[in-house]
């Protein structure tokens, strides 16, 4: 089939599609996104997590964002594109997507006045000395001599890209990032060439063009990233966008556009979380792609399976679609969205950001919540291998069916051993049952259902509503203790509770749909103050109660994913939900809880309730743990919460190793 640079309703994830003098094999793309896996000159630990992504069957990966200049180098694990020695990096991953026939394209990019500085930097650059509102770093003015420097960086940086023996180039002018400074009234105040007028703030991109273009070959294409909107006061708007990319190309060549959204100052609308609708910038994809056609245009932003990619396709919003989470979570899911996983269920991802967009920011390598093969160097960065065949008799014996134990049965039965898992509860799923019962949260049931099919298709052994005890295990049985967490009972509530006033449990109102939290509802944070807390005030939302959340912190939601933060805020203030921080329970009455400060000898003040729930850290669950704490004839792990106390990746990545330690020693 001749390569389109159309979608509409005759065109299908599967049909080939020309970016340039380029050709893509199919239209699904992996959107440039850190990992935290590089060095300075690249890595093979990088290269090999592309290569799974390519032999997972997308027809264009765009290599994360490559920093073209010392001052713009914001983040550790990224590849330097100014040293020569970049070169080496570049053509590795180059070897190792190439047998699956995928292209790869690498951003370049300056982070301007977003950078935080570190590792001997002054300040951050940026085309005026104000700061972003967001990282609020000190902000050197850049100087015409600043500018040419970081001109020649980019056209540097793309010939170390083209003589690595990638596809080609996209530069990176979208997020509040250097290029987007200068073009956008929201950052830039320059009074000089550089500044005012709309080809002034043009003048930076357009030159970062001619030089790209000057040293890129003709065989190598040349796109760039954009936003289509600031989501900010003052800043760029759809319509600029579309004038932006008129202005360039009647200019420069211009191969394809790949849209984005927001700026620092509007970070949730970069990274999405499981709060935003599917494909949610697809509206104004359809403005832009109308605007630049025929130049095709990539789109990505909470894309979550073969329906979203279809629909987007078919809807005309754009020519490629790509998804950077999902296929974190699953490596092979353009394979699913063409319908060639092979009867395998896709591995879903749920849009937490918690261990794949929150790790970055701590410049931790990227994890992943439903993937415990992304980012533990124990375990590695992809999937291995098919285990080789090998006799192994010694049982297996899991305890505990939520996610710890339920990956640690799947894993045992990948390796080929006996496995048995013992279930107290009636049915499987340990927190992800009460997570699930949160609307906002529904997404977690996608992946319970994954692990539920997946424990079916493995032939273990499931006895529900079954407590372990040692003596009914077999002989010599490896044991791997995953018995979870329990939500723990603050001291006030159980006062209250003896009193005879009602206290409900925040998972016990998640688990019962038909809970009633009518008239006035006060949520006490007791500590979780993440996703548990933010899934029980987002349903209480939902059911219409009216509701007041008290909490320690001098704000809600210390422990959410740091862009997720303002989008929970977004959503309690649209429901007219109230926040009382920095306050701690003194007692609780009839219909009354007395409420202290944590930070200052302010009066007590009370709160009147109609319905009062504990949002309440969790804490292992050791009624059993003695029970296995001896030896019994194999290896004994204790995995996930039942370990400590702390969130869904962690509880994967345990029972995985769990399992692979248990079964190398035999």
């Amino acid at each position: 089939m001749t390569p389109q640079a159309t979608a509409g309703n005759d065109v299908t994830p599967a049909d080939p599609v020309g970016l340039g003098p380029v050709t893509a094999k199919n239209r699904l793309f992996l959107p440039p996104h850190g990992t935290n896996y590089s060095e300075e000159v690249g890595s093979a630990r990088l290269a090999e997590y592309y290569r799974a992504r390519a032999a997972g069957g997308v027809g264009l990966i765009i290599h994360e964002a490559v920093p073209v200049h010392p001052s713009g180098a914001r983040l550790t694990g990224k590849v330097h594109g100014w040293r020569p020695e970049s070169v080496e990096g570049f053509a590795r991953v180059a070897d190792a997507v190439r047998e699956h026939d995928t292209r790869v394209f690498v951003q370049l990019y300056h982070v301007g006045r977003q950078m935080t500085p570190g590792k001997g930097m002054r300040s951050a650059w940026g085309p005026s000395a104000r700061p972003c509102p967001e990282t609020r770093s000190p902000v050197h003015p850049m100087t015409v001599e600043d500018i040419d420097e970081v001109v020649a960086a980019f056209a540097a940086s793309a010939k170390h890209v083209s003589d690595g023996g990638l596809d080609g180039v996209e530069v990176h002018m979208a997020n509040g990032y250097l290029l987007t400074a200068f073009m956008s009234p929201f950052s830039n105040f320059r009074t000089d060439a550089y500044g005012g007028g709309f080809e002034n703030r043009m003048r930076l991109p357009l030159r970062v063009f001619e030089a790209v273009a000057a040293v890129l070959p003709d065989d190598r294409a040349l796109g760039t990233r954009i936003a289509a909107e600031e989501m900010i006061n003052g800043g760029l708007t759809v319509e600029d966008t579309c004038e932006i990319l008129d202005y360039l190309r009647a200019r420069v060549r211009l191969d394809y556009v790949s849209l984005s959204l927001g700026n620092y100052a509007a970070h949730e609308n970069v990274v999405p979380d499981h709060s935003f609708p599917p494909v949610f910038n697809a509206r104004r994809a359809e403005v832009v792609r109308a605007s630049i056609a025929p130049v095709p245009l990539l789109l990505a932003g909470r894309v979550r399976d073969a329906g979203d990619v279809v629909r987007t396709l078919a809807s005309g919003a754009a020519d490629m679609v790509g998804a950077v989470r999902p296929q974190i979570a699953d490596p092979a899911w353009a394979r699913g969205v063409l319908g060639r996983l092979d009867g395998r269920r896709m591995r879903p991802c749920v849009y937490c950001n918690q261990d794949c967009r929150t790790n970055l920011g701590k410049g931790l390598p990227i994890a992943c919540s439903v993937n415990p093969e992304v980012g533990s160097p124990e375990v590695g960065s992809n999937p291995p291998p098919d285990p080789v065949p090998v006799e192994i008799t010694r049982p297996l014996v899991v305890i505990g069916g939520g996610p710890a134990g339920l990956t640690a049965a799947i894993e045992g039965r990948r390796a080929g051993r006996p496995v048995t898992l013992f279930e107290e509860q009636p049915e499987l799923g340990g927190q992800l049952r009460a997570a699930v019962g949160a609307r906002a949260r529904r997404e977690l049931g996608d992946y319970l259902g994954f692990l539920l099919d997946e424990v079916k298709n493995s032939g273990a052994e499931v006895r529900l509503g079954t407590r372990a005890r040692r003596a009914d295990l077999p002989t010599g049985a490896d044991v791997v203790v995953a018995t979870g967490g329990v939500q723990r009972v603050p001291d006030w509530a159980a006062r209250a509770r003896e009193r005879g006033i009602a206290v409900h449990a925040g998972w016990d109102v998640l688990r019962n749909a038909a809970h009633d939290c009518a008239g006035a509802v006060v949520v006490v944070d007791d500590g979780e103050d993440g996703w548990a807390m933010a899934s029980l005030v987002d349903e209480l939302v939902e059911r219409g109660a009216s509701v007041t959340l008290v909490t320690e912190g001098h704000y809600a939601g210390h422990l959410l994913p740091p862009l997720s933060v303002r989008p929970f805020h977004a959503r309690l203030e649209k429901a007219g939900a109230r926040v009382v921080p920095s306050r701690s329970v003194h007692s609780v009455g009839p219909g009354r809880v007395r409420l202290v400060s944590t930070v200052s000898e302010a009066p007590a003040e009370e709160l009147a309730f109609d319905t009062l729930i504990f949002s309440g850290c969790h804490e292992p669950d050791q009624r059993d743990l003695g029970e296995w704490s001896g030896h019994v004839g194999g290896q004994v792990h204790v995995v996930g919460d039942a370990y400590a106390a702390r969130g869904l990746g962690a509880a994967g990545r345990e029972a995985l190793e769990a399992v692979r330690a248990t079964t190398a020693a035999h």
